[in-house]
């Protein structure tokens, strides 16, 4: 909880209610799920059981931090957002994309406020107008990395396509060939066809 201006307020809170209640554009379906962990090793575990693909971890310190921003002292805020590459590389990258632009918006609209209560004629220090860029800072960390020559964990799909490509190219090869000796004049019973 922080005081600006007389009034308390709890920003990780506010901040977390705002994901779990993110509507997507067009309120079609959500891209993302959000689930409240009770802490930051009950999440990074359910990841290692796959059971998630990121998490973000807002601190306990967030609120003061946040409202230390028009203090003589300011102090961005941070949060950490742990994504499950082992789980699904795509999703992974999806959810940095998503929570990005999200926490983009959340910044932008907590910029807005801090200025409106700084006041028209309100004067910002340097240090003030620094932290105010980037009210919320995200860190990214990785769980579970893919490792660097597994095709960005798209391997089994590779190998896959390898092994389609392989049947269709070895297909092609047997029609030319039957052609051919139909064509010169070879009975199609020698390579084992039979047209009935």
């Amino acid at each position: 909880m922080a005081n600006i201006t007389g009034t308390d307020a709890n920003f990780g809170r506010d901040l977390s209610e705002r994901l779990l209640n993110a509507v997507p554009p067009g309120g079609e379906w959500r891209a993302l799920v959000w689930r409240v962990a009770s802490s930051e090793e009950a999440a990074i575990e359910a990841m290692n059981r796959q059971e998630a693909s990121a998490a973000l971890v807002i601190p306990a310190d967030f609120s003061k931090k946040v409202a230390s921003l028009l203090s003589p002292d300011p102090q961005s805020a941070s949060a950490v957002l742990y994504v499950n590459q082992g789980m699904n590389y795509n999703g992974a990258t999806m959810a940095i994309g998503i929570v990005t632009q999200m926490l983009s918006g959340a910044n932008a609209q907590l910029r807005e406020r801090l200025l409106a209560q700084a006041g028209p004629g309100g004067t910002l220090t340097p240090l003030q107008t620094n932290a105010l860029a980037e009210p919320i800072m995200v860190l990214s960390r990785s769980v579970n990395t893919v490792g660097p020559n597994s095709s960005n964990g798209n391997a089994p799909v590779v190998l896959t396509q390898l092994a389609w490509f392989a049947a269709m190219v070895s297909t092609m090869m047997l029609f030319v060939t039957a052609n051919r000796a139909t064509a010169n004049g070879f009975r199609l019973h020698r390579f084992g066809i039979r047209v009935s």
